[in-house]
């Protein structure tokens, strides 16, 4: 093992020490925890009223939770325009949508808008503090900046795992109290095998908070640069998809949209392994985005 990668190695343990000391890690998994759970609650609460629709149309009793009618409901109308709103109008994608529970389905797709930014948020306090009380020329004596960088983002990377994987309790835990007729281990057995497709997807977004917090010794300014730096992919994104460009500026944004992390958004949902492609390009991106604060990390007195 060379030492660039040992030191980085130690780095990034050190990294997740010092989370659990200053309950930063915690704090990230309760945010996920939460919005993860709140949202997963908030469905079923739509759900319940788009089955009392279904009750009224099939005259049959209403109930005050939600799952006693999902077999009907995968029929209906407006639930499965909802539902293609959701994971889009390929039919294949959406009957298997259909084989999930529903709670899975909307999960994911909820942590695929919420990841980015708190990845980002996350990102920003990578080096920002320490290099504000100059507390990071100690590990300097030990470690070069660019080890130190790289190893603070693989813990930074770690944390993100636990609270990806630790959500998926809150969220089991709505499915098993405020819905019926959900089979537990196959509710558990969906949302863990969707978390390390939330958890590559995240890493870009928080590569682009490491690079923020090595941009500034201010770790509001830097996580107010991530949080700007997420919104521009995502309206980039949108930009190049509504084809709002003309002639040759369309089709040059088009050709370098492959850099966006929104643009394999896509192949990361869907039956079988498909999704490793993307997993490796959100890799790769992750590891690009935080070496764009190295020239000025590089440079900095600290």
């Amino acid at each position: 093992m060379t030492g660039v990668v040992r030191d980085s190695l130690v780095v990034a343990r050190y990294q997740l020490a010092r989370a659990l000391r200053t309950r930063s890690a915690l704090l990230l998994v309760a945010l996920f925890g939460l919005v993860s759970t709140g949202s997963a609650y908030g469905f079923t609460r739509v759900l319940l009223v788009l089955e009392n629709q279904v009750a009224r149309v099939l005259r049959v009793p209403q109930t005050e939770t939600p799952g006693a009618l999902m077999d009907a409901m995968k029929t209906d109308a407006d639930f499965l325009d909802m539902l293609r709103a959701i994971v889009g109008s390929d039919e294949l994608v959406l009957q298997w949508a259909l084989d999930l529970p529903i709670l899975t389905v909307t999960h994911f797709w909820t942590g695929l808008g919420t990841l980015p930014f708190i990845a980002a948020a996350a990102g920003a306090e990578a080096v920002s503090n320490d290099i504000q009380d100059r507390s990071i020329r100690f590990e300097l004596v030990r470690a070069g900046r660019l080890e130190i960088v790289a190893g603070r983002f693989l813990g930074l990377s770690l944390l993100l795992a636990v609270a990806v994987f630790a959500a998926t309790a809150g969220v089991w835990a709505v499915a098993m109290l405020c819905m019926i007729n959900n089979p537990p281990l196959d509710q558990i057995t969906t949302l863990v095998s969707m978390s390390p497709r939330l958890w590559v997807w995240c890493l870009p977004f928080c590569g682009l908070g490491v690079a923020a917090s090595q941009l500034t010794d201010n770790v509001n300014l830097a996580r107010l640069l991530a949080l700007a730096a997420v919104a521009v992919t995502w309206i980039s994104f949108g930009v190049i998809e509504g084809d709002l460009l003309k002639g040759w500026m369309q089709a040059a944004a088009e050709s370098a949209e492959v850099i966006l992390p929104q643009y394999w958004i896509g192949d990361l949902w869907g039956p079988g392994w498909g999704w490793l492609t993307p997993a490796g390009v959100f890799v790769a991106l992750a590891w690009c985005a935080w070496s764009l604060g190295t020239p000025v990390m590089s440079r900095r007195n600290l």
